[in-house]
């Protein structure tokens, strides 16, 4: 939802679909859990990467925003997690 000016800015484009021409993703994780008598403690550690690029109108949408051919996009995502359990 644009107003005038954004509309007008960015070629008359409400919405735009883009397609990849290159893409990648990784993830990995890691579980540790150790145990003293009838207590034990977990530890967890998970990791996501992904990156990717399209090929974009410089006339309108995305393109034109930003007065690029290509529009590449990448993030990455970390989480942790520690726990305790006591075993009965």
């Amino acid at each position: 939802a644009y107003g005038a000016t954004g509309f007008a800015l960015n070629g008359g484009v409400l919405n735009e679909s883009l397609t990849a021409d290159d893409g990648s993703a990784s993830s990995f994780f890691v579980d540790y859990v150790y145990t003293f008598g009838s207590h034990e403690a977990l530890l967890g550690l998970r990791n996501v990467t992904t990156a990717g690029s399209a090929t974009v109108s410089t006339t309108k949408g995305i393109g034109k925003a930003l007065g690029k051919d290509k529009f590449e996009s990448s993030g990455s995502s970390m989480s942790f997690s520690l726990g305790y359990g006591y075993i009965f």
